[in-house]
């Protein structure tokens, strides 16, 4: 069984647009057959549930930011140890990770 390819028209087809297909119907249903499936997960939760992700995950970022500048510091010292004063202008920026 074939199913119809969803298409525009050529002078419909601009850069940061939308294309408003002319079988919509049809590409509705390849995706349907590919299996696509809308993810509701984050949308499902409650508001207060929401919250605490986007706070939770905020914190992780920025812990992460933390420790890669603290790894950046820790790399810079190790550099100029083992190649002396000269490699220490190079690492100066991550003196302080704070």
């Amino acid at each position: 069984m074939s199913t119809p390819t969803p298409h525009a028209e050529y002078n419909e087809l601009k850069k940061d647009t939308t294309v408003a297909l002319d079988d919509q119907v049809a590409y509705i249903h390849q995706l349907e057959e590919a299996g696509v499936k809308v993810d509701t997960t984050f949308s499902s939760m409650p508001l207060p549930l929401k919250i605490f992700w986007g706070v939770f995950y905020f914190c992780l970022a920025l812990t992460s930011l933390y420790f890669f500048m603290v790894s950046v510091k820790v790399i810079g010292e190790s550099f100029s140890l083992l190649l002396g004063c000269e490699a220490k202008s190079a690492f100066e920026f991550a003196h302080n990770p704070v």
